[in-house]
């Protein structure tokens, strides 16, 4: 069997390399990014805060979108979803859904959950009078977890329409879930105020995951994917500075 991975791709590169973003904003500390390792070394003048400043914002090397890993894509669609209003969520997986999900056939997990979820929000979702909403996903299977999942979501603003957001995507992956310990609540809906933060988190177990699931952990929708790269090539070039919390770089 032919392998689909990218050799040029690598994940513990760009994990650390968003664990590098995440501690600059954890600490308050805008951060710009380049394609250029001299500009890392040597920043540009532009980048001190004060003329004949020593001190300067960091920066950090991107590679380009092709050779970028899911760390980096999906902090990327994060970003600049949550710049355009998106949340995030946490979905707990049914009896159903994990049994879904596990299907036979040539679909792997991440996306035949994915494809479940949007058929049911493209059914749903025009009923209550919203337009079925973009979202990427990634599956977790910890080591005493059951399977659920993380993501990004352009939720609805009128709190109605939030509300059967919620109750649609329970609907699609199986109101038979048991809740255990101390998650209580089988979709929640977040703020996305630190999106790097919140990509950190929830790849935290990709390779833990992939090791019980596959590899096919991640689905996304072609907007957000379309937006996050258009996000992803504008900062890797144009050195904005990008600062912590939900901000578009200046």
């Amino acid at each position: 069997k032919v392998s689909r991975k990218n050799p040029l791709r690598d994940e513990e590169r760009d994990a650390r390399i968003l664990a590098e973003i995440h501690g600059f904003l954890k600490a308050g500390v805008g951060v710009r990014f380049t394609p250029l390792m001299r500009e890392v070394v040597s920043p540009p003048p532009f980048s001190a805060p004060m003329r004949h400043s020593t001190t300067h914002d960091p920066f950090i090397q991107l590679p380009s979108w092709s050779k970028a890993s899911l760390p980096l894509r999906a902090m990327a669609m994060g970003i600049a979803a949550g710049n355009q209003g998106a949340v995030d969520f946490t979905l707990h997986l049914g009896e159903g859904g994990i049994a879904y999900g596990l299907g036979v056939g040539e679909m792997q997990f991440a996306r035949r959950i994915y494809r479940r979820i949007t058929d049911t929000l493209a059914l749903e979702c025009p009923r209550a009078g919203y337009l079925p909403p973009s979202l990427f996903l990634l599956v977790e299977k910890g080591k005493v977890e059951r399977e659920h999942l993380h993501g990004v979501i352009y939720a609805p603003a009128k709190k109605a329409q939030r509300e059967h957001l919620r109750e649609t995507l329970r609907k699609a992956v199986g109101t038979d879930w048991k809740p255990n310990g101390r998650y209580k609540t089988q979709a929640e809906l977040g703020t996305l105020f630190e999106p790097a933060g919140w990509i950190k988190y929830i790849t935290k177990y990709t390779e833990l995951t992939k090791h019980q699931l596959g590899d096919n952990t991640f689905s996304a929708s072609r907007e957000i994917t379309r937006v996050g790269r258009i996000w992803y090539d504008d900062v890797r070039t144009s050195r904005k500075l990008l600062l912590p919390g939900k901000a578009t770089p200046l």
